[in-house]
């Protein structure tokens, strides 16, 4: 791997660690089932750079290489990407981790509806012995 290589695959796993650590911060060190599985493959996603530089390393190379840009980038250009990279990859995780809570008492609520609504489909089902309804057929 090329040193251009390493250092954007360790600006991805710093960005993404730096996300996490916003959102267990915030959430006070909890993490649900969805956060965990949503930072397992966010992590993972860095393996698509991997693959990418497998594939094709001029592009990576050329995707990685933004300090090339920086001088014929406009400024009013570079205030809205750093707003947008604040926000998109560090003020949203604080956000989510701060709300973590509300989210899975909303998520239990959901789940209770779906139940009732299962229940009642099951209940006027055309064929009471159905796998559809958790039954087995006897």
């Amino acid at each position: 791997m090329s040193k251009g290589m390493l250092l954007y695959t360790a600006r991805l796993v710093g960005e993404r660690a730096i996300a996490l650590g916003l959102f267990l911060l915030a959430s006070h060190g909890v993490m649900g089932t969805r956060a965990l599985v949503w930072f397992v493959t966010y992590f993972a996603s860095v393996a698509s750079a991997v693959w990418l530089y497998r594939t094709s390393a001029d592009t990576l190379e050329h995707r990685a290489n933004i300090a090339a840009t920086k001088d014929s980038t406009p400024t009013w250009d570079k205030v809205i990407l750093a707003l947008f990279w604040l926000l998109a990859y560090f003020v949203v995780y604080w956000v989510a981790g701060a709300t973590a809570d509300h989210v899975a008492s909303d998520w239990r609520a959901v789940c209770r509806r779906y139940r009732v609504l299962r229940a009642l489909h099951c209940a006027g089902a055309s064929c009471p012995g159905s796998s559809e309804c958790g039954e087995e057929d006897g």
